[in-house]
């Protein structure tokens, strides 16, 4: 039995029958039995071995069997969860989304990063459209949560950003309601067309109601304060009052119309430039031609060139009328006024250009017909039509609450004629059934055509001016397309603060982690000056971190007046160096400044940069156009701590964001834009710290000394070997690194956050820094400095010890630098 065993498990069963395995078996019976003996030993010992073997591969199938039900069982859960409808709110942090999708957040982050999203952190919150995008993606079946169930939807995001926005920009584009009217063929001629000054709305046409018909000119007077703006639309309205009416004028409206022999003429008589501003804010005008009145006494003025500016920016025609000529010598000034235009990009006729322009007095009414005569003839240049036929469009100049017949608006019709009993709605929060229609002389009207202003009474609720208007077939489908744009409006400040709160967190965030990794480069060097002051080789760059700290960010608002200037600049911000500060634009847009892009580079302390575009007097004084701070710093001698350092590079973003005045960037070139947001770049950095070395002594001996009340103090004799050291300098300690003590490491608190210093020599590590100097004497003589060649007693001051024999003494001024953008 034992040589049975010894052939199935012994060492000659790996052999085989030949050879050496032969000859080991014909041995003696003493090897055999010694063999033997062994083997009988150990004979359980492979059927031992099989049952565990197969005990343990029982228990890994065991495992491998609950494994693939745990696996199978979160499947099935989760190809339930996607055939069950998830609903996606306004706004949902990755984190929060991650849970809704039962997945875990380290798993969805790699999910959404193989989908390319750029953004996710956990706290990162994403609209509902690209949340429900990525769940698709994922293979979920989603549905978008509506406004109406979402009523606390902006409660979650409350204390993240201001909601004032949506009314300001109300109207910005033409209201679209079901009609009935059929589209004009384009092949459509009209067999008759009537006369141009025929502007009877009750007579009938015949021809399509869609064909556009000429329409009188709408005319805005723009200029400065009292260089007759007011008196000579007092006189063009007295004009017509005379002419058609005998009552006289009774209320002021805002618009009036003015016959003329051409035809008539719209005058709006609005806060000239500030009305302007407010519609071409929202993304049209209502004006067609510019007045700009210049008094020829005064010239042209600070509001004669925001008016000049407005007109230009929209691209409305300029007629020039130089006011007050009938003052004596008025004439002579012309000239010079109109070389002044010219400088802002207003080129008369008279110096070759083709902005038109005449002399008036509207006090003694002289040169009114030549005015008229000039706006008439611009408007047949622009040909200006609109059918009179089809649904009814224009804008809400002004509305007001009158105690007798409620709420009134004063309307400007631009298409279609406006009716009584009409259904028009205006904006996205008022509507009306016409109830009455009068003009500026509170004549009824019965009908008002296109290009003339009525005033509309029937309003449920005021509406906005600036805003458009519209007509509906029926109460029905106006207060559907009301509630239809309030839930859009719940969904867009939605938005709005969801894009807040994501742009604040970025830069906390950012904050955070560049005074995280302050604090650790700052813990770092102390460490790393710990261990070359005990005497270790090289060891710099063992302690340096592995990884560059994050750069400190500068939040940008960026605003443009056209598109392609805005993808520009942003290509061109984008391109700018982010090795050091990374410029990151945080929100865009076309158009000028609104009050909400204040509040939201004032929440994320983001700086607002106005390319092309103008910033409305009110909000002036919410920002700050002085440049960022540049070159020195600090020239103070003792250097800044390691929190004072963190708060001026990585806190500027939390600073400037509880500041009340936005910084503002405005220019209409792009190299004086660029400039000066690397100015700002460069105002995010860590200051750097220079050290400027200005004496260097030996230490040849130290002496101690006891003093009063246990005071101790020591003497370092030196020779000074170069410059000169004084009483008021400031002190740094080096030692050989081959013979430094860790002593050191309690000498001064404040070398815990030494940097790396270039100026150090060879083979010599800092002890301290900033050590200041109680007594410099030579030989017995209190001295104030001590220059090269002589030789010294010091004595430290703060109780400072740690001197020794061979140690070098260096006098040394720190000054602090914004360092430049490389």
């Amino acid at each position: 039995m034992a040589l049975d065993l010894g052939s199935d498990f012994g060492p000659a069963a790996l052999v085989g029958d030949h050879g050496s395995g032969g000859q080991a078996r014909n041995a003696d019976d003493g090897g055999s039995a010694q063999t033997a003996s062994v083997t009988t030993t150990t004979g359980d010992g492979p059927r031992k071995k099989n049952k565990a073997s197969r005990d343990l591969e029982k228990l890994r199938q065991k495992e491998a069997a609950a494994k693939a039900q745990r696996l199978a069982e979160k499947q099935a859960k989760r190809e339930a969860l996607r055939q069950r409808v998830i609903t996606i709110p306004l706004g949902i942090s990755v984190a929060n989304l991650a849970v809704t999708l039962d997945m875990k957040l380290a798993a969805l982050q790699k999910e959404l990063r193989q989908l390319g999203m750029k953004e996710t952190d956990a706290w990162y919150i994403y609209p509902q459209e690209e949340a429900a995008a990525v769940a698709e993606m994922l293979g979920f079946t989603t549905a978008l949560e509506a406004a109406d169930d979402a009523a606390s939807a902006t409660d979650r995001f409350a204390n993240a950003a201001t909601d004032d926005a949506r009314r300001s920009s109300a109207g910005a584009t033409a209201l679209h309601l079901p009609t009935d009217f059929p589209v004009l063929p384009a092949d459509y001629a009209p067999p008759a067309l009537p006369d141009a000054n025929d502007h009877d709305p009750t007579k009938a046409l015949e021809i399509h109601p869609l064909y556009p018909l000429p329409r009188p000119p709408v005319v805005t007077v723009m200029g400065h304060v009292d260089h007759g703006k007011t008196t000579l639309l007092d006189t063009l309205r007295h004009t017509a009052v005379a002419a058609g009416e005998a009552g006289g004028i009774t209320q002021h409206i805002g618009a009036f119309s003015v016959p003329t022999a051409h035809g008539p003429v719209t005058f709006l008589d609005t806060p000239g430039h500030a009305a302007f501003s407010q519609m071409r804010q929202r993304g049209a005008t209502a004006t067609d031609i510019v007045v700009l009145v210049v008094a020829a006494g005064d010239g042209v003025m600070a509001t004669t060139q925001e008016a000049i500016a407005h007109a230009l920016d929209a691209g409305v025609p300029i007629i020039v009328a130089y006011t007050k000529c009938d003052v004596p010598g008025a004439a002579r000034r012309i000239p010079a006024i109109a070389g002044q235009l010219a400088e802002h990009g207003v080129v008369t006729e008279a110096l070759g250009g083709d902005v038109m322009a005449c002399q008036i007095s509207a006090l003694a009414n002289q040169g009114l017909d030549t005015l008229l005569e000039l706006i008439t003839l611009q408007a047949e240049l622009l040909e200006l039509r609109a059918p009179r036929g089809g649904p009814v469009s224009g804008r809400v100049l002004e509305s007001r609450l009158d105690p007798k017949e409620g709420l009134l608006a004063t309307v400007l019709v631009q298409s279609g004629t406006l009716r009584r009993e009409t259904i028009i709605v205006a904006g996205d929060d008022a509507w009306a059934r016409v109830k009455t229609l009068t003009d500026d002389t509170r004549r009824v009207l019965d009908a008002v055509l296109p290009g003339y202003p009525a005033v509309v009474s029937g309003w449920r609720s005021p509406p906005a001016a600036g805003s458009c208007l519209a007509s509906a077939r029926s109460e029905t489908v106006a207060k559907a397309y009301l509630e239809q744009q309030q839930r859009q409006g719940v969904v867009e400040r939605v938005k709005e603060q969801i894009e807040l709160q994501n742009a604040t967190r970025l830069v906390h965030e950012r904050a955070r982690r560049v005074a995280a990794a302050a604090a650790a480069a700052s813990q770092n060097k102390s460490n790393r000056r710990a261990v070359a002051a005990a005497g270790a080789g090289a060891v710099d760059a063992a302690v340096e971190p592995d990884d560059s700290p994050p750069r400190p960010l500068l939040p940008i608002v960026l605003k443009a007046d056209v598109a392609g200037s805005l993808e520009a600049l942003q290509a061109a911000i984008a391109a700018l160096p982010a090795h050091q500060c990374e410029a990151k634009v945080l929100r865009q847009g076309v158009g000028p400044v609104t009050a909400s892009d204040v509040s939201f580079a004032q929440v994320t302390g983001a700086v607002l940069v106005a390319f092309h575009v103008e910033v409305p007097k009110p909000l002036l004084a919410l920002l700050s156009t002085a440049g960022a701070t540049s070159g020195a710093v600090s020239s103070a001698n003792v250097p800044l701590s390691g929190a004072a350092a963190t708060t001026t590079a990585a806190g500027t973003a939390a600073a400037s964001s509880s500041s009340s005045r936005v910084p503002l960037v405005s220019s209409r070139i792009i190299y004086e834009v660029l400039d000066r947001i690397k100015a700002h770049m460069r105002s995010r950095l860590a200051p750097l710290r220079v050290i400027t070395v200005t004496g260097d002594a030996i230490v040849q001996a130290v002496f101690q000394l006891h003093g009063k009340k246990a005071e101790r103090h020591v003497v370092a004799g030196a020779r000074v070997t170069l410059g000169k050291l004084e009483r008021r300098s400031t002190l740094r300690v080096l030692r050989p690194s081959s013979s430094s003590s860790s002593s050191s490491s309690s000498s001064s608190s404040s070398s815990s956050s030494l940097p790396r210093d270039p100026t150090l020599p060879p083979g010599f590590a800092a002890v301290a820094e900033a050590v200041a100097v109680r007594n410099l004497r030579h030989f017995k003589q209190d001295v104030a400095e001590v220059v090269k060649g002589q030789e010294c007693g010091v004595i430290p001051d703060d109780g400072f010890t740690d001197i020794q024999e061979g140690d070098r003494l260096q006098a040394i001024q720190i000054r602090y630098e914004q360092p430049l953008l490389q």
